[in-house]
């Protein structure tokens, strides 16, 4: 997209170097008006400049002139060159400038010193459109991008995105992995992909102990009535996690009634926690629904944690390769690496771990969609997990020839919905009063 620019450039230089050529010794010297405007461009890449009204440059490196005609400094080039509105500056990055990126952690040190060729934002990026739109008419076929630097044509790729917990309202903390992992659905489906959207929705483990037991506490409370406002009852339902969760902290034997009632819902055994249960995840899944259209992004599939709560056909699969361990503390798990970690995957009390889910969901996906790459779009936080999850499968030889990812970026610090500080989207419709549902 730069091309046309690049090209422009290179040709002005060429003229600045053959109006200041000067005899040279040096018989491996470019210089003068010999050297050809194919030379001069290919030393030129894209850039880009932080607080500029212009941040889009072409940049070469000073290195690059010296080659070209060692007698030119930089300030001739500038003085000589000819700006205008298609290149309007020109100016030299100098060491100075570089220094002072140093001190303020942004400096890269392959940088150079470099001339810069500032382009016309507006024009540079009516370019970049008009390439874009053509193109979205045309089949794409990239051998190489961002996502799969070495790929092969026709991959399968599951993206797993969003994920957020039930009985709570969407917040913004969710809003990264969804917003990046719509991105990277996108793209891979730009380039050619067959793609599979999963939201892996958190609907089980011990946060669900610590809702359930707090509500036993809320008599005036009915989930079960299709009167109620839905929106309302989420809030409400946060609110008394939020203080479920302050008590767990604060009293042993909350907390412990929490983990058995997690383990009573886990056994399926007691028909009223599974109605309560089942009645929260629809109520979740109906408002994040409605966030999810307003925010233009779609899912092949809802997923859960509680479609993997079943763990015996993952610890056969461990025993019947050696790797099940059981310290003597009526934990089960395996080892890491050297054996420096115990990776627990069943609790003492029988109850399955967050690892051992997604273990048995990773299992699952591969035998179920056959895809080339899992994609894991989920925060900084969670990458250690996702290094055991990589590790155990490889243990295990499970995924195959499938390549999983842990596509992760920065969280978002101080919000935690179980302190009761996260910050929650509220759904707004673009239709007027008369049109909206």
């Amino acid at each position: 997209m730069a091309s046309k620019y690049r090209v422009l450039a290179a040709s002005r230089l060429r003229a600045v170097l053959a109006r200041q050529s000067r005899p040279s010794e040096d018989k491996n010297d470019l210089a003068g008006p010999g050297v050809s405007l194919r030379q001069v461009a290919s030393h030129m890449r894209m850039g880009h400049v932080h607080n500029s009204a212009s941040p889009f440059v072409l940049k070469l490196p000073t290195a690059s002139l010296k080659q070209f005609q060692p007698h030119l400094s930089d300030s001739e080039v500038i003085e000589a060159f000819e700006t205008d509105q298609h290149l309007p500056g020109v100016w030299v990055e100098s060491n100075v400038q570089q220094e002072q990126k140093r001190r303020l952690k942004k400096w890269d040190r392959r940088e150079v010193p470099t001339i810069n060729f500032s382009l016309p934002r507006a024009a540079f990026t009516k370019v970049c459109l008009k390439q874009a739109l053509a193109s979205a008419s045309e089949p794409v076929k990239f051998g190489r991008n961002a996502i799969f630097p070495e790929e092969k044509e026709n991959q399968k790729v599951l993206v797993e995105y969003s994920s957020p917990n039930v009985a709570k309202p969407f917040h913004v903390g969710h809003l990264r992995s969804t917003i990046l992992g719509e991105f990277c659905a996108n793209i891979c489906e730009a380039v050619g992909h067959q793609v599979v959207r999963v939201n892996w929705l958190g609907d089980w483990g011990t946060q669900f102990g610590i809702l359930l037991a707090a509500l036993e506490e809320e008599a005036d409370l009915d989930i079960h009535s299709e009167d109620s406002d839905k929106e309302a009852l989420l809030q409400r339902l946060l609110e008394v996690y939020v203080r479920g969760n302050k008590r767990a902290e604060a009293d042993e034997t909350f907390a412990a009634k929490a983990s058995r009632t997690f383990a009573k819902l886990e056994s399926g055994k007691d028909e009223h926690l599974r109605r309560i249960w089942a009645r929260i995840c629809d109520l979740t899944i109906t408002e994040l629904e409605k966030t999810y259209d307003r925010l233009g992004v779609r899912f092949d599939h809802y997923h859960s944690e509680s479609m993997y709560a079943d763990s015996r056909n993952l610890l056969d699969l461990l025993k019947a390769k050696n790797l099940l361990s059981d310290p003597g503390d009526g934990r089960l798990g395996v080892q890491s690496g050297m054996g420096e970690r115990f990776l627990t995957l069943v609790k003492s009390d029988g109850s399955t771990l967050y690892l051992t889910r997604d273990l048995a969901t990773a299992l699952h996906r591969v035998r179920e969609f056959q895809p080339d790459r899992l994609l894991y779009v989920v925060d900084n936080a969670q990458t250690q997990h996702f290094r055991d999850l990589f590790h155990v499968l490889e243990m295990l030889g499970a995924p195959g020839g499938t390549k999983c990812e842990h596509i992760n970026f920065g969280r978002l610090a101080g919000l935690s919905t179980r302190k009761g500080n996260a910050v929650f989207l509220k759904v707004k419709s673009l239709r007027g009063p008369k049109q909206q549902r």
